[in-house]
This record gives structure tokens, sequence and C-alpha cells, in this order.
């Protein structure tokens, strides 16, 4: 689970460096973002050959982070539905 904080560390701060450029990200994005990161990178991580406890652990994390982007996705879409910058940035995840 260490990883994982690691992982969110590393994460959040590329978005403070990534909010300076010359779109600022709304907090919502950003945190959507984040998760949608999160999300992505653990499931790129699951493989069969792992151990059970890790397979149990990425299996949570994805679980948790995926839930929550996908929850956040259909708002923001709404919110920002003017925005095509903001849409540009959300709809580069599959989630």
């Amino acid at each position: 689970m260490k990883s994982y904080r690691s992982l969110y560390l590393a994460v959040t701060l590329l978005a403070a460096f990534s909010a300076q450029s010359e779109t600022a990200i709304p907090p919502d994005v950003q945190r959507f973002i984040d998760e949608a990161e999160i999300c992505q990178h653990l499931a790129g991580e699951w493989e069969p050959s792992l151990p059970e406890q890790q397979q149990k652990e990425i299996k949570a994390g994805v679980a948790e982070h995926c839930s929550k982007a996908e929850k956040q996705l259909p708002a923001l879409r709404a919110k920002y539905s003017e925005e095509q910058d903001i849409l540009a940035m959300i709809s580069g995840y599959s989630l």
C-alpha cells in the first residue's frame, strides 16, 4: 500500500506543475485526472502471475480509484460542456 501513496504523491506533484500551464485546471477536473491516472496505472500493473496478496491490493486500488473517476466523469462533462479544452482533457481517459 505504501507504493500507492508514493504513486499518488508523484501524480499530485505532476499535477501541481501542469496546473501552471496556460490553461488553469479547475480543482474538480484535477481531482478527476488524479483518480483516472492512478486507475489506469494500477490497471496496467495487474498480472495473473503476481502473488495473490499483490493482486488483491491492485484490484482494491483499481476499484477505489476507477469508481471515483467513473462517478466524476458525467458531472464534469455536463459542467464543462462549453469548454472544449477541459472536455479534451477529460475525454482522453478510458475508464
